[in-house]
């Protein structure tokens, strides 16, 4: 996906990034980015920012999380 929010729409979780269920990482993802898009909405000014430094906070960890849950799925094959 290549951007997870568009004007007033945000998605977290596996609606922005399906992990592996081998991973066992989904709700744990899920959670953390609630938090983080929590964070920014209290602290920015506007949804937009907000959006934006949410995405720019997860998607680095959560694309090395997805991609390790593809590997390990991957070697149990």
């Amino acid at each position: 996906m290549p951007t997870w929010h568009n004007g007033s729409m945000v998605v977290i979780g596996d609606a922005a990034h399906a992990t592996s269920p081998s991973s066992g990482q989904g709700a744990s993802i899920a959670i953390e980015d609630a938090v983080v898009l929590a964070k920014c909405l209290r602290d920015l000014p506007t949804t937009a920012e907000a959006f934006t430094a949410y995405e720019a906070l997860r998607r680095n960890r959560v694309e090395r999380v997805v991609a390790h849950g593809a590997r390990s799925s991957n070697l149990k094959a």
